[in-house]
């Protein structure tokens, strides 16, 4: 698998999957990709935008050489992963490039913790809710403050960034 990250602004930012780009049989398309190939592009991928918690965008992109089969069955299977590795890129990128500051973090309370690790898991905050004895509400809240504490802009941010803290298991 390739990857490659870039970062260009832009106004509206969505997912975007080469696969259905290659049914654009134009003769601009085909040079395109064709130039892409020579550069170890590979033949499936897709490109997650990024929005940072102080209002910047970005552009992740994966690209793989696999078979259209296994493309189809992987591609849906790790996008939440990639999701994650992307704002994880992002938020260490702005780091290293000196556009966000290593900032003292207030830190979570044990309900954040539990409510961002129940996600971690895969739960949906009404689950949440009924083994925790919260209301559904609460659930949200507490996931609220600790994207407000962690200065994150999604919880998939959140999430990457209490992963890199150590603050979830």
């Amino acid at each position: 698998m390739e990857t490659m990250v870039a970062l260009f602004p832009s106004q509206a930012l969505h997912r975007a999957d080469l696969l259905l780009l290659l049914f654009d049989h134009t003769k601009e398309a085909r040079h395109f990709f064709a130039e892409a190939e020579r550069y170890g592009v590979g033949r499936h991928g897709f490109t997650l935008p990024i929005r940072g918690p102080a209002g910047e965008r970005a552009l992740f992109s994966i690209s793989a050489h696999a078979t259209d089969e296994h493309w189809h069955r992987w591609r849906f299977t790790y996008l939440k992963d990639f999701r994650l590795l992307a704002d994880y890129f992002h938020d260490h990128a702005m780091r290293l490039a000196g556009l966000r500051s290593n900032e003292v973090l207030r830190p979570l309370s044990a309900r954040e913790k539990q409510c961002l690790e129940g996600l971690l898991q895969g739960r949906a905050p009404g689950q949440m809710a009924a083994s925790f004895d919260l209301s559904t509400s609460a659930v949200h809240a507490y996931l609220r403050t600790a994207k407000r504490k962690l200065n994150c802009s999604t919880l998939e941010q959140t999430i990457a960034k209490a992963i890199q803290l150590d603050l979830v298991r």
